[in-house]
């Protein structure tokens, strides 16, 4: 297996990413639901899809049997719509460790 490819595997782990993910998860709504009047559109569809795909991710790793591509390609697509609000991924345990942009 090619270096890269197992350092990636590694890093998008579920013993690394599940923990701060599923917090994430948990507390987007709210924080969507309190920001929604402050957030221009594009703001609020992008903080939306991001969330979409941080449940899809929970989703994967709550599965027995996940697919490293899935959780890559889920993660890629996380990157597209931006940064992550600041205020949830500081208060978000290890969110920081996560390989998206912050």
């Amino acid at each position: 297996m090619p270096v890269l490819e197992t350092m990636m595997k590694s890093i998008l782990s579920k013993d690394l990413l599940y923990p701060p993910l599923k917090e994430l998860s948990e507390k987007y709504p709210e924080w969507l639901a309190d920001h929604r009047p402050s957030l221009s559109e594009k703001d609020f569809d992008n903080y939306n899809k991001q969330y979409e795909i941080v449940k899809k991710l929970v989703e994967k790793f709550d599965q027995k049997d996940h697919e490293f591509e899935e959780i890559f390609e889920l993660m890629q697509k996380m990157q597209a719509f931006g940064h992550p609000p600041k205020e949830l991924v500081g208060s978000v345990g290890k969110i920081s460790s996560l390989p998206i942009p912050i």
